[in-house]
């Protein structure tokens, strides 16, 4: 097991570099990775372009596409169901309607938007997992 002193073995053997030291400093946090997102659409792969074959690895990094899919259809499910009110007399100083309205707004703008177009890019994100 990991201890404050020492990282998990999977992370040792997955990346000496960071983790196989004798005595890591983890004084100032107990995290042995921090997990990074970048979905802004600004990675992006013409379609036109090589395609690559795909490579499967034991212990990959990359999330298998049927999990990635049955997620996503989990969070549809989860948001097509019908939103719960929020109760009167929260510590909100708007009113409710004023605070619905903006959020409809938000959610309408932001629907609209399209960061990346599918008919010219096949690839448009990606997210990673980073050591210190």
């Amino acid at each position: 097991l990991p201890t404050p002193e020492r990282p998990a073995e999977y992370l040792r053997r997955r990346c000496p570099l960071c983790f196989g030291g004798p005595r890591p400093d983890l004084q100032h946090t107990e995290a042995h990775v921090i997990i990074c997102l970048d979905a802004n659409f600004q990675q992006k792969r013409r379609q036109s372009a090589y395609t690559d074959p795909e490579q499967h690895y034991a212990d990959g990094r990359f999330a298998d596409p049927a999990e990635v899919a049955a997620m996503e259809k989990e969070v549809d499910e989860k948001r097509g169901r019908v939103n719960r009110k929020r109760t009167k007399g929260t510590s909100a100083k708007l009113h409710d309607d004023i605070l619905d309205e903006c959020n409809e707004s938000f959610t309408a703008a932001q629907e609209k938007v399209t960061k990346a177009s599918k008919n010219y890019y096949s690839d448009t994100g990606l997210m990673a997992l980073l050591c210190r």
